[in-house]
């Protein structure tokens, strides 16, 4: 039983106790809700203050005309990292999303005007430019009343409607969502980061599901985290990490106007409404509506990009945009893992069971609720190390699979899993060495057509040349290149063809083309730690070659050690079947044109190359993997300087 429906059933059943026990009794539960809570102040603490809270509320936001102004390194996060994995659901921004599904609330409709209402609207806004868009999709028959608490943001809303053109759809209500009861039944209730605000949750909760249609949507973008907006426990020590590296004045709290030499957890909701209940709003709205949609996201770099310290952070500076794109590839990580939950969410919910639920893998509503009785994540019990990132992931089985290649292997009991927090698809077991040895130094590799056509040599240079040009590879003049894995070595090749004057090396586990490359200045057979470390190179190239190596990071870091300043590694390889994620099961790789097993042993993501990229100390500055129909990738990363 939920907690909600244990509430209700208390209430009905202590309702004829005197009031001296029902007083204690209340103390009682209060007391039990505060220590599931992890030390945040109960509802009934708060109360006392309430008037005060709300006075204090009204002055808050009372001459604030930019309540949600960000810092210009907010919208380069947003814009770079969030905006992408928006579009794939159909919207850019908040704007678009509320106007999307209110929009399709209003095709439900029948044919009447539809009603929709946001809660905790503040200066209206965010109202008034969804009523635009709106009006700009076809909706012309609804009303959208903004209710909140403050007359003076209300006033503003009146106007910034009239100027829009849309004062008869956008009509303010005075009132607080505390209290708040539906007069009527609505179409639509939306709530743009107001939720965090409300003390009486389950109250606006109830009130909002009872004054919906019964096909009635509540729409939400709000805050999820911890109350006041503080970090909890297991993000901490992540924050701490890259606050130590952060200059003097990047130290500077903006709003609180101080100094902090060690990031101080500062509890918001201490005056006011702001976070006062942020970690009860997704289990209250699990417990009372279903999920049509949802999306969860960020995390640790909220710190970063908001208005205490985000104001120092310039993104027309690389230094600055790629700590933020560090930082979240690490947020983007650990949720993926499970070790830390976002703070952020999107959603749609609907009065009954949604029959989908659209979200990220592993980041649904249920994955997303923090425990709050704990203080700490308990690790999950199916996690261990992961080889590709070499950290302590939940690893979830794909499906088994038989060797695909001829040979004698030390198993044919091989299996493909998924790494969550670096989104790595890889072999189990690894290859041996004996295995390896089979593969390549006892075996012929580049014998056949495939590698000495004229047609394939020419694709092969034209395709490479390109990269060259286009991903500014080339190295300067009297610098040098190194090709692991080469082969042929093709990208060798390709840049003798663009200036002779650039040293050559490549190097293989196998003599076999060693002889039949005459573009290759020094062909050295052997492993990469064979080679000379006191030449450095401006590229490096694998192509083809990350995907069979059984620890790639290791790999990664090994190169990043021998590039010149500014040097760039270049890496194409397999990525993963046309349409595959996390959770599809075995079958699509089973028809895979890549799927060589044992010989291919890691498929890596986006996701690994920016955690592997942060600790060898580079740069991710290119993505692709829309080659091959979406089989294959290209990632170059830079040697920071």
């Amino acid at each position: 039983m939920d907690r909600v429906r244990w509430e209700r059933g208390l209430s009905r059943a202590v309702r004829w106790l005197p009031g001296g026990v029902r007083r204690r009794l209340r103390h009682w539960y209060d007391a039990v809700l505060a220590e599931q809570h992890a030390g945040a102040a109960a509802p009934a603490e708060i109360a006392g203050d309430y008037a005060a809270r709300a006075q204090r509320e009204r002055e808050i936001f009372a001459g604030q005309e930019q309540v949600h102004d960000l810092p210009p390194i907010f919208h380069y996060w947003s814009n770079t990292h969030l905006r992408p994995e928006l579009e794939r659901h159909g919207f850019s921004n908040p704007d678009q999303f509320f106007a999307r599904f209110l929009a399709e609330a209003a095709q439900r409709c029948a044919g009447r005007p539809a009603r929709f209402i946001s809660i905790g609207s503040g200066n209206c806004d965010t109202e008034v430019r969804v009523a635009v868009l709106l009006r700009d999709m076809g909706v012309r028959e609804f009303t959208l009343e903004c209710l909140d608490l403050n007359p003076q943001m209300l006033a503003r809303g009146r106007e910034l409607a009239r100027a829009a053109g849309v004062d008869a759809q956008v009509v303010p209500v005075e009132g607080d969502f505390n209290h708040w009861r539906a007069q009527g039944r609505y179409d639509a209730v939306m709530a743009n980061q107001s939720l965090h605000h409300v003390l009486a949750l389950e109250h606006l909760f109830d009130a909002i599901h009872a004054g919906l249609t019964d096909a009635g949507s509540l729409v939400v973008s709000d805050m999820i985290g911890r109350n006041g907006h503080m970090l909890w426990p297991e993000s901490r020590p992540l924050v701490d990490a890259y606050w130590s590296g952060l200059p003097q004045a990047f130290r500077w709290n903006c709003q609180l106007a101080r100094h902090e030499e060690r990031f101080e957890d500062w509890d918001c909701s201490r005056e006011g409404f702001e976070g006062i209940r942020a970690q009860d709003i997704l289990p209250l709205l699990r417990s009372r509506f279903g999920f049509e949609f949802f999306f969860g996201f960020g995390n640790l770099v909220d710190p970063f990009i908001g208005r205490s310290f985000g104001p120092h952070f310039d993104p027309a500076l690389e230094r600055d945009r790629r700590l933020v794109d560090h930082i979240h590839a690490r947020d983007e990580a650990e949720l993926r893992a499970g070790t830390i939950r976002p703070a952020h969410m999107l959603a749609v919910l609907r009065r009954a069971p949604a029959t989908a639920t659209v979200h990220r893998p592993f980041l649904g509503p249920a994955d997303c609720e923090r425990p709050t009785a704990s203080a700490v994540l308990a690790p999950d019990p199916r996690a261990r190390r992961c080889p590709a990132c070499h950290a302590i992931s939940r690893i979830d089985p794909v499906g088994p699979l038989e060797p695909t290649q001829a040979g004698t292997f030390h198993t044919r009991d091989f299996a493909l899993v998924h790494c969550r927090r670096c989104d790595c698809v890889r072999l189990e077991p690894a290859p041996t060495e004996a295995d390896l040895r089979a593969m390549y130094a006892d075996a012929v590799q580049f014998s056949d057509d495939t590698y000495s056509s004229p047609e394939r040599i020419e694709a092969m240079l034209r395709y490479y040349g390109q990269c060259l040009d286009q991903l500014g590879m080339m190295p300067a003049d009297g610098g040098a290149s190194l090709e692991v894995g080469a082969g042929r070595a093709w990208v060798s090749r390709a840049i003798k063809a663009r200036n002779p004057g650039i040293l050559t090396v490549a190097q293989d586990v196998t003599a076999e083309c060693a002889g039949e490359c005459p573009w290759v200045d020094d062909y050295v057979v052997g492993v990469v730690g064979n080679l000379d470390r006191a030449r450095p190179f401006e590229l490096i190239s694998l192509t083809h070659v990350i995907e069979h190596l059984v620890d790639p990071q290791s790999m990664l870091r090994e190169l990043a050690a021998r590039l010149a300043p500014g040097g760039r590694i270049f890496v194409t390889a397999p990525f993963r079947p046309s349409g595959w994620s996390a959770g599809d099961g075995i079958a699509k790789w089973l028809e895979y044109p890549y799927l060589h097993v044992p010989a291919h042993v890691s498929y890596l993501s986006r996701a690994w190359f920016d955690l592997a990229a942060e600790a060898a100390g580079l740069v991710l500055t290119h993505w692709d993997a829309g080659h091959e129909d979406g089989q294959a990738f290209e990632a170059l990363l830079v040697r920071v300087a």
